[in-house]
């Protein structure tokens, strides 16, 4: 999971228990028709002793939450449960210094300041009607511990309570106890009579001092709180959401580009808003942006390319280990668009906002944010307006993190969108009514095959030696092919130097258009010069499985049969283990060469060219394109544009980029990419040869 930042109220025990009413509990409230009475037990509860923030589920769907504080810096206490009487203990200390209360006729008396803890039973959505209790059991007769009760609404206004007179500190002559003459006597009682529509009760207890030697002395007490409810008899069921903007609400795909507001209205009551501004779009749509193919945006791109099995994203943000780590493939986040004219979807460059609303107070538990390379800060209202302002990090370029609301009745979130940032997702809970739609049986599933050359679809074998381009482009669903068409582009495409191919004869240069040159299968099995074999190649860095590999002791064998020469990376284990029967392999052919009219001849000898070049992949329909396999990479040619880019429907382009392993070694270049139209293997400067492509092609129905 991406690291999570919690805001400052969030609790940091979470625990799970069933209310318990014992036999003997006769209801007191008159709770509203489809409600029963609950007597919260806080032993059934699990309370941790000393824990000053936590938060249990209850088995009637309520969250209750449990929170101690202190009047001020000078007052420092600790609750914990008696198992033996049911009661809560606590130990307070008051360290405030006295002061001296000048007198009408000129004398002066200490006074010890007030204190109190506080103990807040707080549910995450408010009960119908509500009755609490406090009696102060302590045998120390000359002094009151339980103090007061508040009631609060969900929002955190008092809508009652009920004090002591021990609050009213008028002290009449016994100064040297300092106890006020109005007293509670021990074992008395508080009773807050019913009140309606409750969010929390305040327990207080006092940590006041009446004599000097008070001050500072830890002072210990037990209270029990008693706490009835109204809540529904059936347990309310909610049903936890993640949007993560793949689907709206009614189940339809979103693509790179679309733009959002009311797609998830319907079902959830949210909508999304994006600051209306002069710097950025002129809409207020925020829009989708592919996180797998982030184009020019690296740092918007998920997984980063330093995770264990590579990626897209930029930045040390997101790299495997770091706090902001993003290893997991996202594919759709939300970004403001920085202009409504542009194509494709580009992050905004200035501070905005985007905003989610909800028709009705919502249990949100989090969302989920890309490249914060700032720190910055989210803004929740609760139902009746009151607004709580947290901060998320700065975690770097391109990294991941979660920031955690956990807040019940949430009305609007407003996430501070620094300059190029995007939102992944967020998650809340909603009536188990509102089902999310499922996704529709997709009028149209993917098939997927691996090309290696060696075969065309309908299985007919292909000689080494011949010339590809088109036999693979007929149609997928009603030919027999794959809609691919192959075609290369030499290095050099002004000059018939180092490299050839036979539609030189009948297209004049310069030859740098695609789907002009045809490309040559290159017989692996069959790598170097023999004059035995007129067929031979001229390469013994393109055989395979290469010398190195089990069960070969050298890169000639009796027979004529070559393997792949030198290179110990090619071997077993290596970083471009090459130990696999590959066949043919796709060239660009280094010259041109006379057909001597022997048997599958082709040309005669087929030799990969030095110089390199380009190998193109075209397709007629859109594929969802996985990877490319690729030979024989010697070194990084730098600024020659070495890589595997992939061309998109909409325009939109990604690189990927592989690694000279050297000599006769093998990789996969991974993309697992939609929506492609065209795959582009760039390799100027290496003498290198494409093994084996896999893609999918996809079928629709007539429906």
């Amino acid at each position: 999971d991406a690291p999570s930042i919690k805001a400052s109220d969030a609790p940091s025990v979470t625990t799970s228990f069933s209310p318990s009413v014992s036999p003997s509990h006769t209801p007191l409230l008159q709770c509203p028709s489809g409600e029963r009475e609950f007597l919260l037990d806080l032993g059934a509860v699990g309370f941790v002793d000393n824990e000053r923030s936590q938060r249990f589920a209850l088995e009637n769907g309520l969250t209750l939450f449990i929170d101690v504080t202190d009047s001020s810096p000078g007052v420092a206490s600790n609750w914990s449960f008696n198992n033996i009487n049911g009661c809560l203990e606590f130990q307070a200390t008051n360290v405030l210094d006295y002061s001296d209360i000048v007198q009408s006729d000129g004398s002066t008396v200490p006074f010890f300041p007030f204190g109190y803890s506080t103990l807040e039973l707080r549910f995450d959505r408010q009960v119908s009607l509500a009755y609490a209790k406090m009696q102060d059991i302590d045998s120390n007769s000359d002094r009151s511990d339980a103090v007061r009760i508040v009631a609060k609404d969900i929002i955190g206004d008092n809508v009652g309570g009920i004090y002591t007179p021990s609050l009213d500190l008028y002290f009449k002559d016994n100064w040297s106890y300092m106890k006020p003459s109005n007293q509670v006597s021990a074992e008395s009682a508080l009773v807050f009579e019913p009140e309606k529509n409750i969010g929390s009760i305040l327990f207080d207890v006092s940590t006041f001092g009446y004599n000097a030697a008070d001050i500072g002395t830890p002072k210990t007490g037990s209270v029990c709180q008693e706490l009835r409810y109204c809540a529904p008899a059936t347990p309310i069921c909610l049903n936890c959401v993640k949007v993560d903007f793949e689907l709206d609400d009614s189940g339809k795909l979103l693509k790179n580009g679309n733009f959002v507001d009311l797609d998830w209205k319907t079902l959830y009551g949210l909508t999304i808003d994006a600051t209306d501004t002069s710097s950025c779009q002129t809409g207020s749509k925020p829009r989708i942006f592919d996180s797998s193919r982030p184009g020019n945006f690296g740092d918007l791109g998920t997984p980063n390319k330093h995770c264990h099995n590579g990626g897209v994203g930029e930045g040390v943000g997101g790299e495997i280990g770091s706090v902001g780590e993003n290893c997991e493939a996202r594919k759709n986040v939300l970004i403001i668009e920085k202009a409504d004219t542009n194509l494709l979807p580009t992050p905004c460059d200035s501070l905005e906002t985007i905003t989610f609303e909800f028709d009705n107070g919502t249990d949100f538990e989090y969302l989920t944010l890309l490249d914060a390379p700032d720190s910055g800060s989210i803004s929740y209202t609760l139902v009746g307006g009151l607004t709580t302002t947290i901060n998320y990090a700065n975690v770097q370029v391109n990294g991941i993190q979660r920031i955690d609301i956990d807040q019940s009745n949430v009305k609007s979130i407003q996430v501070q969108m620094k300059p190029g940032m995007a939102i992944v997702d967020l998650k809340f809970c909603v009536p188990c009514d509102r089902v999310p739609t499922p996704p529709p049986t997709p009028a149209c599933v993917f098939e997927c095959n691996t090309i290696d050359f060696n075969y065309k679809r309908d299985g007919t074998p292909l000689d080494p030696g011949i010339y590809v381009m088109d036999q693979w482009s007929e149609s997928y669903t009603g030919g027999a092919g794959y809609g691919m068409t192959i075609s290369i582009l030499p290095s050099n495409p002004t000059s018939t130097s180092g490299w050839w191919s036979p539609e030189q004869s009948t297209t004049p240069a310069p030859w740098n258009v695609p789907g002009l040159l045809s490309g040559r299968l290159f017989d692996t099995a069959n790598p170097v010069d023999d004059w035995n074999n007129a067929n031979a190649g001229g390469d013994p860095d393109l055989g395979a499985p290469n010398q190195h590999c089990p069960g070969i002791t050298d890169h000639k064998v009796a027979g004529g049969r070559y393997y792949g020469e030198g290179n110990p990376a090619a071997g077993p284990g290596g970083v471009g283990e090459n130990c696999r029967e590959l066949g043919n392999v796709l060239i660009i052919q280094e010259f041109e060469v006379v057909d001597t009219g022997a048997a599958n001849n082709h040309g005669g000898r087929w030799d990969d060219s030095s110089a390199g070049g380009y190998f193109y992949f075209e397709f007629a329909d859109p594929v969802r394109f996985e990877n490319v396999g690729i030979m024989d990479i010697d070194e990084e040619q730098d600024g020659l544009g070495n890589n595997v880019e992939l061309v998109f429907e909409d325009g939109g382009t990604q690189i990927y980029k592989y690694e000279a392993y050297g000599g006769d070694t093998y990789q996969t270049v991974m993309t697992a990419a939609d929506d492609v139209k065209r795959v582009m293997v760039k390799l100027p400067g290496n003498s290198a040869a494409i093994s084996d492509l896999t893609f999918c092609n996809s079928v629709c129905s007539s429906v």
